[in-house]
């Protein structure tokens, strides 16, 4: 799952801060992006997750609109074990 995370800020800071992306934007968005670095910018090591849907969007012709919450808990519920 390694390949859906980016991350920002120190490596060993003693907080990292999990940020998943909306229904309609990755998570390299200009808002997320800023989020990111505004939290690193104050010593947290930041995660921003992509949902499975949203990285097929990246390669997929078209789109489909997003799982409902509960189809997506457990891929977040990962993520957060990750």
């Amino acid at each position: 799952m390694s390949g859906k995370f980016l991350f920002d800020g120190p490596g060993d800071a003693p907080v990292t801060i999990l940020l998943a992306h909306g229904a309609g934007a990755p998570m390299d968005s200009t808002s997320m992006t800023a989020a990111a670095m505004a939290l690193a910018g104050v010593g947290f090591r930041v995660a921003r997750f992509e949902f499975g849907y949203m990285a097929a969007r990246r390669t997929a012709d078209g789109r489909k609109p997003p799982p409902r919450a509960e189809t997506l808990n457990p891929e977040y519920r990962a993520a957060i074990a990750e």
